[in-house]
């Protein structure tokens, strides 16, 4: 190998350079793999509810530019909506959950239905006494979406909030 600057050798070639960066492309997932659980972010649920709320309001601004059909993920919509009312503890509707999400309440059960197998949200009594039920992330949904929106502060690709 050439000489060295600073304690890190020289790439004389290309295949130098493609192994120096496969192994930065390592080190980097190794870290993302790692960030969720022991990583250097330390926020509370508020700051990570207003960057949920945030990435939940930049996906409704699109449909100013887009078509509907071209952007829809109601689920998405749905685990964003009850990560920020999970976080800041404000229950919401079954009903009110389909429509921050913008699809018909048949559409809406569906998701509701699919994210439930999934054990990502639950149903629980409502906190009034209207008989209604109220739909929340579990456990487990709170825990991937907080790992989600971690990981992405970790890698630069949302901001942190003031």
């Amino acid at each position: 190998m050439g000489a060295q600057l600073g304690g890190m050798p020289n790439c004389e070639s290309d295949q130098d350079f493609r192994r120096l960066a496969e192994r930065v492309a390592e080190l980097e997932a190794q870290l993302a793999r790692q960030l969720p659980e022991a990583g250097p972010v330390r926020l509370g649920a508020d700051k990570l509810a207003t960057i949920a709320s945030s990435i939940h309001r930049a996906r409704q601004r699109r449909a100013k530019h887009f078509e509907d059909d071209l952007l829809g993920e109601p689920g998405w919509d749905m685990l964003l909506v009850l990560f920020v009312r999970k976080a800041r503890d404000m229950p919401i509707s079954a009903s009110d959950l389909v429509a921050a999400a913008g699809v018909t309440p048949e559409a809406g059960r569906r998701w509701v239905g699919l994210l439930t197998r999934h054990k990502m949200v639950r149903a629980v009594d409502s906190p009034d006494d209207e008989g209604g039920a109220v739909i929340e992330l579990s456990e487990k949904g709170f825990a991937r979406m907080r790992g989600y929106i971690l990981e992405g502060i970790g890698k630069f690709e949302m901001p942190m909030p003031d």
